[in-house]
């Protein structure tokens, strides 16, 4: 659902940067809005409203160039017409539009520290050298050529530098940002720190105004063209903030209305045609053969049948709060225009549409929401920029494919809405109830998730007792027990059952349960023929049974290649390939855990069929799965998710989650001292990543809670300054070894002078504006700031930083927290915040205080944190949310609670997850929260640092 409007007058659009700084989520929340917020109240603060008009009067009257059959004017590649340009030399070279505009601009530029002004080229000299004039030596100027003087002193730059003041950057107008962009490397290059840039138009905000926020310079602007400078212009087209909904002014209405009664898609089908053959839309009824309830929008699709993935057409409408609400029937007849009109010049569209089947998205009323406050299985998105309201798009829920709220989240604001990074955003949510012409095939999902048999208790319950009561004789090898009648819904189409003894897979096997009181005891004969169960048969333990329940079958196609359909979720459906005689089927918990990609997943499918290269092609079908997991001493039946394919066990308060947090860091420990990245459940293997920026990041957890003092943890210790000595480490592997052994008593007095030359490097690395070096790696950004708290805590122990540097770091930190920083940096953030306002002469309550309202909103219902990232780890952000809201006392113990019990919830207890291989080496472990089953050593150690602060707290 994508809805993009009105072009902006732009020369070019500027490319989509993602460089460092990283962009921040910006949204709808108070202090995320922070950057554009600026924008608008430094645009109103003018005491004297009449010289700011009187200046926008100037600037279309004399600073605008329009095109002319004999003066074209042409956009930057010398070929594109534009109606006009900005003409700045045509307004500043006057005494009174100049006065006005550098007295505008330097309001502007009260918001920025730097006293240094800088432009590139000719345009802006004017307005530049008025500025400093009006300052009365506030400020200086530099001028930067495009080109480097060929003579005479042959300077880039000319004015008198001054390499410790920041510099902004200052033009009549931002279109493209190809100018400033080319100024700030120059004077970048030149060793000197922009602060940011300051114009009198900018040219909409998915423009060069984008992309220099994007790489992370704050921008201030006094007039925008869309809103100020179009609209007063002869010709222009008038700005529309809904254009789809502008473009229903062209109906032409007939002066018949359609009968009631009639089906919604009789309605759609009768409105096309009408409306093909006259150029006329028939009139709504009053009423339709059943209730319709659309009041957030409604959307209409158009598939053919031969393949339901080919979609001919979509079209709707949303209905925000703060417009009028269409009624029901309008809306219905306004989308079948809609559609009717996309598909009028496809010579063929009646054919198109008689082969082809409707379905139609009813949307609940739009609630606005926060990030955390929306349900993925239940709640479509629906996202609205505030910087450019006709950009408007969604996403609607269990979509195949989108595995998490992020995921969702991200494909809403991105994908459909192509918003920027740092593009402000109206957030709303609603439910969906999706109608499908009688007798179609449609693609799965898409509508709000209803309880279905298969998530029943009451259904699955029964079935769960007969197989393990069957399984018990199986193993004991005695005769199979008496079963009272079975339910099975008929649209069960394949039953699947695992057996484990403690955690060891036995057999696996699978029967269409035609009928259930026979299809049970011959599935467990038939899995009790394993060689595996067969060489156990009798062995004491724990007998653990997965069952799976497979419906809902989907045809995807006739392919070589699984990787043609996208009308499935890897790691969720059951995917089945046929041929000929040949049928394999892979259970999507398998995909988990063996990690397997699309291809790997085809890969094995093959293999399973015996079908060998080069493959043919073959029929492959999808089917939704639904998973229990029961054993002997927990003999209830658990729903699973691939997410964990564990159960989450009820909280147990007397349960030890410190002891078993610290013994599962404790045997991810090697040999060498280094510490594993994570532990893989199901598959009983470890992986090993960064090394010695796991170590020390783990090690520093455990600094805060004492248990690094046991012996140990000696050799990690060693291992660290090992890695100091004979590595080349970047700034945050050096950062977290300077906070790990810098708060170890004894290895404090014994690593000195490894210390001293962690500090040294530190510093070093550090410009002379207070800035660090880059990351290497793309997910080190969420520690931005490291590095900083790691001098800090340094000093405290009694090593010597300088102050000079420290200071001027800090003044980069709190700029990046007011205007750049993103939420999943939040975190590091509040940390590095609080160590300073408790150990330098700092006051940061305030943006403590700020960072908190922001946090908050990212907070799910369950207790854990929704990263802004799909592929980022929930229960990562979860632990460093609460171990940051703890560490900067966070008043609202609701809040902390519920992530506690989230993070608890995330935990692998041995007694309960019995159907892992080795459920001892598990115990401790959090569960990603991803589709991995990760078991990441950090979420451990993060853990065991907020339980024990909370301990000391008490």
């Amino acid at each position: 659902m994508n809805q993009l409007g009105l072009d902006a007058s732009v020369e070019a659009n500027a490319a989509h940067h993602a460089d460092y700084p990283p962009a921040p989520l910006v949204s709808c929340c108070d202090c995320s809005r922070v950057v554009d917020t600026l924008n608008r109240r430094l645009s109103t603060m003018d005491n004297n409203q009449t010289d700011k008009a009187q200046l926008l009067k100037l600037i279309i009257e004399q600073g605008i160039l329009h095109e002319t059959e004999h003066r074209p004017v042409l956009a930057r590649d010398g070929k594109t017409h534009l109606r006009w340009v900005m003409n700045f030399l045509g307004l500043s070279l006057h005494y009174e539009g100049l006065q006005l505009a550098a007295q505008a601009l330097l309001t502007l530029l009260s918001s920025f520290k730097g006293r240094q002004l800088a432009t590139i080229g000719t345009a802006a000299v004017p307005l530049m050298s008025a500025c400093i004039l009006a300052s009365k030596g506030h400020y200086t100027g530099l001028m930067v050529r495009p080109q480097r003087k060929t003579y005479g002193t042959a300077n880039l730059i000319d004015g008198q530098i001054r390499p410790h003041e920041p510099v902004i950057v200052i033009d009549d107008s931002i279109g493209s940002g190809t100018n400033m962009l080319d100024c700030i490397e120059k004077l970048e290059q030149a060793g000197l720190y922009v602060e940011g840039c300051a114009c009198l138009v900018r040219f909409g905000y998915d423009s060069g105004y984008a992309s220099l926020l994007e790489r992370g310079y704050r921008v201030v602007y006094l007039f925008d063209q869309l809103t100020d400078i179009s609209p007063r212009l002869p010709h222009e087209p008038p700005l529309k903030t809904y254009p789809i909904k502008a473009s229903l002014t062209a109906i032409q209405w007939d002066e018949q209305a359609l009968a009631d009664y009639l089906s919604p898609f009789q309605v759609i089908r009768r409105c096309m045609q009408h409306y093909w053959q006259t150029g006329r839309l028939l009139r709504p009824p009053r009423v339709f053969n059943q209730p319709l309830e659309a009041s957030g929008g409604l959307w209409i699709s158009l598939r053919t049948q031969d393949l339901v993935y080919t979609q001919q057409g979509r079209q709707g409408l949303w209905n925000f709060p703060d417009e009028p609400l269409t009624a029901t029937n309008l809306a219905l007849v306004q989308c079948a225009w809609l559609l009717a009109r996309q598909l009028a010049a496809d010579p063929l569209r009646e054919a198109r549409l008689d082969q082809s089947a409707l379905g139609l998205s009813l949307c609940s009323e739009l609630v606005e929401t926060t990030y955390g406050d929306f349900d993925f299985n239940q709640h479509g998105l629906a996202v609205r920029s505030l910087a450019a309201p006709w950009k408007m798009g969604g996403a609607l829920p269990k979509m195949p494919g989108i595995q998490t709220a992020a995921h969702l989240l991200h494909h809403a604001r991105f994908h459909n809405t192509q918003l920027r990074p740092y593009e402000p955003f109206l957030l709303y949510r609603y439910t969906v109830k999706k109608l499908i012409e009688p007798g179609a095939e449609w693609p799965v999902g898409g509508s709000s998730a209803l309880p279905q048999w298969d998530e029943k208790n009451y259904i699955v319950q029964p079935l769960a007792n007969a197989l393990l009561a069957l399984a018990q004789a199986q193993h004991q090898r005695m005769l199979p027990p008496p079963l009272k009648p079975l339910f099975i819904p008929a649209s069960c189409q394949w039953l699947f059952v695992s057996v484990y003894l403690n955690g060891q897979l036995l057999a696996c096997a699978g029967t269409i349960p035609h009928h259930p009181s026979a299809a049970l005891p011959t599935l467990l004969q038939t899995a009790s023929q394993d060689p595996r169960w067969q060489a156990k048969l009798g062995q004491p333990g724990i007998l653990t049974l997965k069952l799976y329940l497979l419906s809902e079958a989907s045809y995807l196609g006739l392919s070589e290649q699984l990787s043609a359909f996208g009308n499935m979720s890897l790691g969720q459906d059951a995917i089945a390939l046929s041929h000929q005689e040949q049928f394999a089927l892979i259970l999507p918990d398998v995909v988990v855990q063996q990690a397997w990609n699309i291809e790997q997943l085809q890969q094995q499918l093959y293999k399973k069929a015996g079908l060998a290269w080069p493959y043919p092609q073959v029929h492959w079908q999808r089917y939704r799965c639904r998973l229990w997991q029961f054993s002997t001493v927990n003999p209830t039946a658990v729903p699973l998710t691939t997410e964990r394919l564990t159960p989450t066990t009820a909280i147990d308060t007397t349960y030890s989650y410190r002891r078993a947090y610290l013994h599962f860091v404790e045997r991810q420990q090697q040999n060498n001292g280094a510490i594993y990245y994570a532990y893989q459940a199901a598959l009983d293997q470890v992986q090993n990543q960064q090394p010695v920026f796991n170590t020390a990041w783990i090690l520093w957890c455990l600094s805060q809670t004492q248990d690094h003092l046991a012996p140990p943890w000696d050799k990690s210790y060693t291992y660290l300054i090992d890695a100091i000595h004979t590595q080349t480490l970047d700034t945050h592997s050096s950062a977290y070894c300077l906070l790990a052994l810098s708060q170890h008593p004894e290895w404090r007095q014994q690593a000195k002078p490894s210390l001293a030359k962690l500090v040294q490097q530190l510093q070093a690395s550090l410009n002379q504006h207070g800035q660090w070096p880059k990351p290497a790696i793309t997910h080190y950004d969420s520690h931005y700031s490291i590095e900083l708290l790691a001098l800090i805590h340094a000093e405290q122990a009694g090593l010597y930083i300088d102050h000079l540097w420290r200071n001027r770091s800090s003044e980069r930190l709190f700029d990046y927290v007011r205007y750049y920083a993103r939420p999943h940096q939040y975190p590091q953030l509040l940390e590095t915040l609080t160590a300073l306002h408790q150990f330098s002469p700092y006051d940061c309550s305030g943006l403590i205080q700020s960072l908190h309202k922001d946090l908050v909103q990212w907070q799910q219902p369950d207790g854990g944190w929704l990263p802004e990232h799909p592929h980022l780890s929930p229960t990562l952000f979860s632990a460093q949310a609460l171990t940051a809201l703890l560490i900067s006392c966070y008043q609202d113990q609701s809040v902390l609670e519920r992530t506690f019990y989230y993070l608890y919830g995330q935990t692998v207890l041995s007694s309960a997850d019995t159907a892992l291989p080795n459920p001892l080496m598990a115990e401790g472990g959090l569960y990603s929260g991803l589709l991995d089953g990760q078991l990441m050593t950090i979420h451990s150690a993060l853990a065991l640092r907020t339980q024990a602060w909370v301990e000391l707290e008490a």
